[in-house]
């Protein structure tokens, strides 16, 4: 901290009052000295939003996906009402939805439950304008592989959620076979921990 100090009086960087520290062991919360103001330490149950995400000393990766899921639920709420067909909200889903839950995905990445919920969610938000889990009168004018084609190929290109994080894994995969050294994969074993499966969703 000493450190720190230093050079936040030779740049003119001063913390600001909401800056937390996350204790990445909580065991060793007691054997820490008082923090300097004005950090704080977070509580261990406790989780704050960093970079959109949902950080803290214990991981609850059920409690991201439910805030992403209400962040887009308000999001899309204006958007359900500004369009009106089913090739208008199909292009939004490849514009919002997608993005935002592979964002999450890459940093937490979610079970297969969670997969098939956002996956109908999606079907539901594009087909009937409503984004919800729960059944939705009414059926899809369109086959599930014809609407997931191209739409040069007479299709709504309506995304598949876990095509998409599979994608996004094998990329970021063969981005680590490429250009990792020794040392960064010792690193990514230490941080992927003894409770990792290699079994996607």
């Amino acid at each position: 901290m000493t450190i720190t100090r230093i050079f936040a009086s030779a740049s003119g960087l001063r913390l600001n009052e909401k800056t937390l520290v996350i204790a990445l062991n909580p065991e060793t919360i007691q054997k820490m000295g008082p923090l300097p103001a004005p950090l704080r330490l977070q509580a261990i149950t406790k989780l704050s939003r960093y970079l959109g995400l949902q950080v803290g000393s214990v991981q609850d990766p059920d409690y991201t996906w439910q805030v992403a899921r209400t962040q887009l639920v308000a999001r899309l709420a204006l958007a359900t009402r500004k369009t009106l067909t089913v090739d208008q909200r199909s292009l939004i889903a490849v514009a919002i939805v997608i993005p935002k839950l592979l964002y999450i995905g890459r940093h937490q990445w979610p079970s297969k439950g969670t997969i098939q919920a956002f996956q109908k969610m999606i079907k539901n938000y594009i087909w009937h304008g409503r984004f919800t889990e729960c059944d939705v009168g009414g059926r899809a004018w369109l086959n599930q592989h014809v609407a997931t084609l191209p739409r040069q190929q007479g299709g709504l290109a309506v995304p598949d959620l876990k095509m998409e994080l599979l994608a996004l894994a094998a990329v970021t995969v063969n981005n680590w076979a490429v250009d990792s050294d020794p040392d960064t994969q010792i690193l990514g074993d230490v941080l992927a921990g003894c409770q990792t499966v290699g079994v996607a969703p």
